[in-house]
């Protein structure tokens, strides 16, 4: 089988589709992110599938079984994401960059075997980590930031995290623990009717990304994928 290393619709050995994505389809595959696994079939079948188990091989390197319960299952009967089974693979299963040879094995209560699935390679390619450094505008005297901007700005990190090549995983700080793929902090805001908005602005980015050099190195290459 060809290599797999960008979301999209396959067939593995046995002919059957299946969706392997990390959001948009088409997009390269990166290590460390979460995936949508996604199997269609006959719909008598899939009503059958209990759980499911990952074989998950990294070249030969490692070998491990991942269990997906029942109630972490996305079933979905009707079109156009149906009739079909599946479940969201965390990113941790995927720590570095390289090939994998993934199996799946679908079973009903009794533990029978119902659906095997050979995905055969599927490759991972490195990332780097994403750090924002948020400063809002206001105007002296007429409007400033209100609690709803702040709250808009952690949604907007988390679709941001979802939608970008990144690793799992949000927090709203530059330093500290740097196991997420998206760190971001917030500023003091900014008069944007001054000659010095630009000063108040960039200083404060250049100031947070000096320290970040300092005691983040490791987040320079992604924490080494």
């Amino acid at each position: 089988m060809a290599l797999i290393d960008t979301s999209g619709l396959y067939s593995d050995t046995d002919g059957q589709s299946y969706l392997l994505t990390q959001g948009v389809v088409g997009n390269t595959l990166v290590a460390g992110k979460k995936i949508l696994y996604r199997l269609f079939g006959d719909p008598n079948i899939l009503a059958q599938i209990d759980h499911m188990i990952w074989s998950i091989d990294q070249s030969g390197q490692s070998v491990f079984n991942y269990l997906v319960p029942s109630d972490q299952l996305i079933a979905d009967p009707n079109p156009p994401n149906g009739p079909s089974v599946g479940a969201i693979l965390p990113g941790p299963l995927f720590p570095k960059s390289g090939p994998y040879n993934l199996s799946v094995y679908l079973r009903n209560a009794a533990h029978e075997i119902l659906l095997e699935s050979l995905l055969g390679p599927i490759s991972f390619y490195p990332t780097k980590d994403l750090r924002f450094s948020v400063v809002m505008m206001k105007h002296e005297g007429v409007f400033a930031p209100t609690q709803e901007w702040f709250d808009d700005a952690d949604r907007s990190m988390l679709r941001l995290g979802a939608m970008y090549p990144v690793r799992d995983g949000v927090q709203n700080s530059l330093n500290g623990d740097v196991s997420s793929g998206l760190r971001y902090s917030i500023g003091n805001s900014c008069d944007g009717w001054t000659n010095t908005y630009y000063d108040c602005v960039y200083g404060q980015t250049r100031t947070r990304l000096a320290y970040v050099s300092i005691s983040d190195r490791m987040a320079e290459t992604g924490c080494g994928f």
